[in-house]
């Protein structure tokens, strides 16, 4: 936040007068701060939720397909793809509100919700939702393989695709998709995104199913493939 002031010609105006149309100018464009630190909470939730749900699925999938019989394993998967989703949709017209400087009654504003829509972010975050649906059809084959059956060559593929996507979001939405090389920003900032998500994703999961075991040698063997992964 900030202003430059400048003349062109002989303008006529005093120094001290331009600072005050500069500060009238920026006390016009302050959010309101319950606005800013919900919009806050709304980005730092999609970060959780996409760890959950593409590093739960990551985790039942290639670390231990012990887990997908774990109703917990369920739950983590299922409640981030849940919360990307309210996320998703809350933020749009909150959004809307926040770069307008509204408060928390323009978030209800249908104006706003319309000016947010046709932003960047407002197309990529309508393609997150695209994709969280079809993220769901394929979570729920997954879950339900038993762990000795193998997952799919098909699903291996349509998830890494939608998975991919799901983590490039942020990046195409954010400051990486506006630096002078794009495609390398926004690769490196999805790559950044997967590595959290599989990481504590895993963690998670890791630590709600696999140490709440009784089986020590189960324990270890998953324990030893995740390490590997997280690495």
């Amino acid at each position: 936040q900030g202003t430059w002031t400048f003349r062109v010609g002989d303008a006529g105006a005093a120094p001290e007068d331009l600072s005050a149309v500069a500060a009238g100018l920026l006390a016009g464009q302050e959010t309101d701060p319950s606005v800013a630190f919900a919009w806050g909470v709304v980005r730092w939730l999609v970060f959780a939720s996409l760890a959950l749900l593409v590093g739960g699925a990551a985790f039942a999938a290639a670390v231990w397909p012990a887990a997908r019989a774990s109703r917990t394993t369920r739950r983590v998967v299922l409640g981030g793809w849940i919360v990307c989703t309210v996320a998703t949709v809350v933020g749009l017209p909150l959004f809307g509100a926040y770069s307008s400087g509204g408060g928390p009654v323009d978030v209800l504003d249908p104006a706003g919700l319309r000016d947010a829509l046709g932003t960047r972010l407002g197309s990529v975050w309508l393609l997150r939702l695209a994709l969280l649906l079809v993220a769901l059809v394929l979570a729920r084959p997954l879950l339900a393989l038993r762990a000795a059956d193998p997952v799919p060559r098909w699903w291996w593929w349509a998830a890494g695709a939608v998975g991919g996507a799901l983590v490039a979001t942020p990046g195409l939405a954010g400051h990486a998709s506006t630096l002078d090389l794009p495609v390398v920003a926004v690769s490196a900032d999805a790559a950044h995104t997967a590595a959290m998500a599989v990481w504590i994703g895993g963690l998670v999961v890791l630590a709600a199913v696999v140490l709440r075991g009784r089986d020590v040698e189960r324990m270890e063997g998953a324990i030893t493939r995740f390490s590997r992964v997280a690495l």
